[in-house]
């Protein structure tokens, strides 16, 4: 974690799915109908506490570009749309009016499963790689502001000679070399996300088309965990320019 950002929580939480998964095998000790229905009604809750944060922090992102907005609209409507289905099932297994069965269960711990290794963690990923990206232009900003800051301060104590600056120089190029490559990393991480983006095949209607489709799946996996990387590897920039800037105070007293 570095400020307001984190990496960790980004990640759908994968024992969730090994819940689902034991609900649909066979073992000598069955869990009865109701200890099936909990775990299911468990994984579909935490789904929903996973996307209410996420929303709300997507919705918090301010943009001045049409396309970025028309992208965040679209990623919070895919949210909206995984709420519906979690609330859709919790209603589903608590209905009383008709009561779901054991084989209703293990059939819905099965669509469950794939529902979140296809549709939800994929774009729960993505939907979290550009908030992090714009998160992390937003700390690249205040860590400018204050280098900026810092820097006009360096050209008056030189100018005064009121203490020697050049262990402060030194400092500033290398913050100035830090910053410059968070820039980079962050603009091409949001140019690899804007191609992430870009609209998918229709639907297959033969074997070639299917095997596009799974190697496209695949490709914006990659994608993404390139994406990630930038973000991870800009961030690390950023602690090292504060790691900097604590140095340079320690100069300047």
């Amino acid at each position: 974690m570095f400020g307001n950002i984190s990496l960790a929580s980004e990640q759908p939480t994968n024992n969730i799915v090994t819940l689902s998964t034991e609900i649909t095998e066979n073992t000598e000790t069955e869990l009865d109908i109701d200890a099936r229905k909990q775990i299911l009604i468990n994984i579909l809750e935490s789904s929903q506490t996973e996307i209410a944060g996420l929303k709300d922090r997507l919705s918090k992102l301010k943009l001045d570009n049409d396309e970025w907005k028309n992208i965040k609209e679209e990623l919070l409507n895919n949210l909206t749309n995984f709420e519906d289905y979690s609330k859709d099932n919790i209603d589903r297994i608590n209905s009383t009016s008709t009561p779901i069965t054991i084989e209703d269960i293990k059939d819905l711990a099965k669509d469950l499963k794939d529902w979140r290794e296809n549709k939800y963690t994929p774009e729960l990923n993505r939907t979290s790689n550009m908030i992090l990206i714009f998160e992390s232009a937003n700390f690249l900003k205040i860590t400018q502001s204050r280098f900026d800051k810092i820097s006009a301060d360096i050209k008056k104590l030189d100018k005064q000679g009121m203490i020697k600056t050049s262990a402060l120089k030194t400092y500033s190029i290398q913050i100035d070399k830090h910053l410059k490559n968070i820039r980079i990393l962050n603009d091409s991480a949001k140019k690899l996300f804007l191609k992430s983006m870009a609209p998918a095949e229709e639907v297959a209607t033969s074997t070639e088309e299917i095997l596009n489709q799974t190697a496209e799946a695949k490709t914006q996996e990659n994608l993404q965990d390139t994406i990630r990387k930038m973000i991870t590897d800009s961030l690390k920039e950023l602690k090292i320019t504060y790691e900097i800037f604590f140095q340079m105070n320690l100069v300047k007293k």
